[in-house]
Formats: structure tokens, C-alpha cells, sequence
């Protein structure tokens, strides 16, 4: 066989190559959230937004599914915009409980004027 006709062999193996993906996948992942944070008109994937709001993508992915949260369809890609980030917030923002106030209501004050005193 003519070496000039021969491949040089790659000089990664595929599971190699695998590994070093899933070690770069989480630095990959910072960056783009960085990048993400810089540019406002930037639309987010499901993996930027799980990221930003620190919850799992499967989470992200059920919401989405289920139309529980403000998304666009960009073909059969799922993105966000800084406005669906915000209604996102609103949406699942809990607020403080009221406090509960001491007036009667009619149905309450007809309830107490029924009872009878108890027997001492």
C-alpha cells in the first residue's frame, strides 16, 4: 500500500473525545450564560434558562410541555426572551402572606349570636 494514500490516524478515540466533551459541557455552559447576561436581546434556550434560574432542564422541559410558561416555538426549537424571563419571575413570585384581619363577617357574627353560653 502507498503511504501517501494512507489516513493518519485521528489522535483522539471517540470515547476520547466523549469524555472531554463532558468535561467542557459545564465551562461551556458558564460562558454561554455569561454571554447570555451581556447581550439583552439574546433569546435564551431551555438549557440557558435551567441554568439562569438553577433548576433542572427536565423542570424547564415539563413547564414548557405542560404551556406553564411563556415560551416562543422558533421552528421545533423552544427559545425565550428577556420579557418571557420577567413574566416567568412574576409568574412564580410568592408573596407574603396578608395578614389575617380580626373583623366579622355577617356569616360569622349570625354563627356566635346562635351559641349558647356554656353552663359554669
Amino acid at each position: 500500500m502507498d503511504p501517501r494514500n494512507e489516513r493518519p490516524s485521528p489522535p483522539f478515540s471517540n470515547q476520547q473525545v466523549g469524555q472531554l466533551v463532558a468535561l467542557l459541557r459545564p465551562v461551556i455552559d458558564a460562558i454561554s450564560a455569561r454571554i447570555a447576561d451581556h447581550d439583552p436581546d439574546r433569546w435564551l434556550t431551555i438549557n440557558d434558562l435551567a441554568a439562569k434560574l438553577q433548576v433542572p432542564v427536565s423542570w424547564v422541559q415539563e413547564k414548557v410541555s405542560a404551556r406553564l410558561v411563556p415560551h416562543h416555538r422558533v421552528g421545533r426549537h423552544v427559545r425565550f426572551t428577556r420579557a418571557d424571563l420577567e413574566a416567568l419571575e412574576r409568574l412564580y413570585q410568592e408573596k407574603p402572606a396578608a395578614q389575617q384581619s380580626h373583623v366579622l363577617t355577617a356569616a360569622d357574627a349570625r354563627t356566635k349570636s346562635r351559641r349558647k353560653p356554656k353552663a359554669h
